[in-house]
């Protein structure tokens, strides 16, 4: 179910007001044209690229287990990474990387470290795709998440009119000071309601994000009103 025709809980993925759930971010990834996908196969961890592009794409594939706690003394040791090249046929899919789960983790517990996979590639014409993937090797209930402190860093209006400031776009860039899992950005659906380029964000120390936010039905807003509408959580 996508929307609603009226206001109530339901298991539609955007609300009455135009405001996406999380399920809507998810299913936005999932629909994306170039997607990489990671699942575990008994001991091993499998990273697929699914391409629905029309072209022949050159894939390069980062993979980067990190520690949940940024800021342990031992998060450098724990850190490991690799990168890895692939050919993607036109409207296809091909595995681009395969690695046993205690070989990947090497020292790091299972519940202390995630994996995240970037994919970005080009199609022979020179278009860019990119796509974000994470694997946790235990359920997040049992990972090791440190506390954390997400801050709105800053919030920049797109082309705001001239007359009153007003627009009915922003950039909006989020940091934390550790490690932070599924951040949610929301805004009132009274005051400033839309949605965001993305959602349920995983943050790490000193990698700022930045996503951006669309108003529902062209509303125009000041960075005042946005800041006063804006929520932000975290697991």
């Amino acid at each position: 179910q996508l929307n609603d025709i009226w206001q109530g809980p339901s298991w539609s993925s955007v609300e009455y007001g135009g405001r996406w759930k999380l399920v809507h971010y998810a299913a936005s990834r999932a629909f994306a044209p170039v997607l990489i996908s990671v699942y575990l196969n008994a001991t091993e961890v499998i990273a697929s690229i699914t391409s629905d592009v029309n072209s022949q794409l050159s894939a390069s594939v980062g993979v980067e287990v990190l520690p949940w706690d940024a800021l342990s003394p031992h998060a450098g040791r724990l850190t490991s990474q690799w990168t890895v090249t692939e050919s993607i046929e036109p409207l296809d899919s091909t595995k681009v990387f395969v690695r046993g789960l205690e070989e990947l983790l090497g020292v790091c517990a299972p519940e202390d470290c995630f994996v995240r996979f970037r994919a970005e590639a080009t199609t022979n014409e020179g278009n860019f795709h990119d796509s974000l993937a994470y694997f946790f090797p235990v359920p997040i209930k049992n990972a090791r998440i440190p506390a954390s402190s997400v801050a709105l860093s800053s919030i920049t209006l797109i082309d705001p009119d001239h007359r009153d400031g007003k627009a009915s776009r922003a950039t909006i860039t989020l940091t934390s000071n550790n490690t932070a899992a599924f951040v949610t950005v929301e805004t009132s659906s009274t005051l400033v309601p839309g949605h965001f380029s993305d959602n349920a964000l995983i943050l790490l120390p000193g990698e700022p994000q930045s996503i951006s936010f669309i108003a529902a039905q062209n509303l125009r807003f000041s960075e005042k009103e946005l800041e006063s509408s804006l929520s932000v959580r975290s697991l």
